[in-house]
């Protein structure tokens, strides 16, 4: 269907449900101008067929073109910015669709998706059914349309499930390239932060996957690492230990033997006199 709807900063669910039966309204916009900000009282999924534009989500900017794919929640500020020839699909949830319906939209990112061209035609021919069934009058149309819906969310939701499996294995294997980068020379002089940074992910995340991969914190591996070097210069050189203690990134030699102590269980004259 489509709908002429006029910019109000409000829109209640009963502009939208109350000459329907069923909890689901579909409405196609063409040409989309810029829309103000508004919120409303229901769900609002919102697909972009074409064109572009900006939409200010929660005060995020988000540009929009084909195969976009947002969850508009209720009572969260959204507005269309900069269009050009958008058109896009609206489709209207209120709070009396299916309990098991809504959790799977409640795991579905605010920051949208962006779906493949097959994945946007699977979910055109979803959108297309759930739009005739709520206007046939068939007998059992809102049972048709409610599982039409499930498949829409089912497909939304395997596409973001993969999605971040793709995302977190292609993080896991840079947080691999850097567990062997800091067993070079340089590499325990790296800050967290800075790991986190060339790992692409936030510094808690960056940790947690280091502690799966390692068995241990970033800091105790990182001591770890310049203690056994230490062992080697300790060994096989004759240099002092304030120089090995500095060679291996501690600037104060006393908090070098500190942590050689608590890691080797003796101090680094001790280990050297073996």
């Amino acid at each position: 269907m489509k709908l002429d709807v006029p910019s109000a900063p409000y829109y209640p669910g009963s502009q939208f449900f109350n000459d329907f039966k069923l909890p689901i309204r579909v409405i196609h916009v063409e040409n989309s101008r810029s829309f103000p900000d508004h919120h409303h009282d229901f769900i609002e999924m919102i697909f972009i067929r074409s064109g572009n534009g900006i939409q200010l989500l929660n005060n995020k900017e988000y540009k929009l073109s084909r195969g976009d794919f947002f969850i508009v929640r209720k009572g969260i500020h959204h507005q269309y910015l900069k269009t050009e020839s958008l058109d896009y699909i609206n489709i209207l949830l209120n709070s009396d669709i299916p309990e098991y319906i809504s959790e799977m939209i409640a795991q579905l990112p605010d920051s949208g998706l962006k779906l493949s061209v097959l994945s946007e035609s699977k979910a055109v021919s979803l959108i297309n059914r759930i739009d005739q069934e709520i206007y046939s009058g068939r007998f059992m149309n809102d049972k048709m349309a409610e599982a039409f819906l499930s498949q829409l969310c089912c497909l939304l939701l395997r596409l973001y499930t993969e999605d971040n499996v793709k995302i977190n294995t292609s993080v896991k294997s840079r947080v691999n390239y850097i567990i062997e980068y800091l067993k070079t020379e340089n590499g325990p002089s790296l800050s967290a932060a800075r790991m986190a940074e060339e790992a692409g992910t936030s510094v808690r995340n960056f940790h947690r996957i280091f502690r799966n991969l390692t068995g241990s914190s970033v800091k105790d591996y990182i001591h770890t690492i310049r203690i056994n070097k230490a062992c080697e210069l300790l060994k096989y050189t004759d240099k002092s230990i304030s120089n090995i203690s500095a060679m291996v990134h501690y600037e104060d030699s006393n908090y070098f033997s500190r942590q050689f102590k608590q890691i080797k269980g003796v101090s680094p004259s001790s280990y050297r006199q073996g």
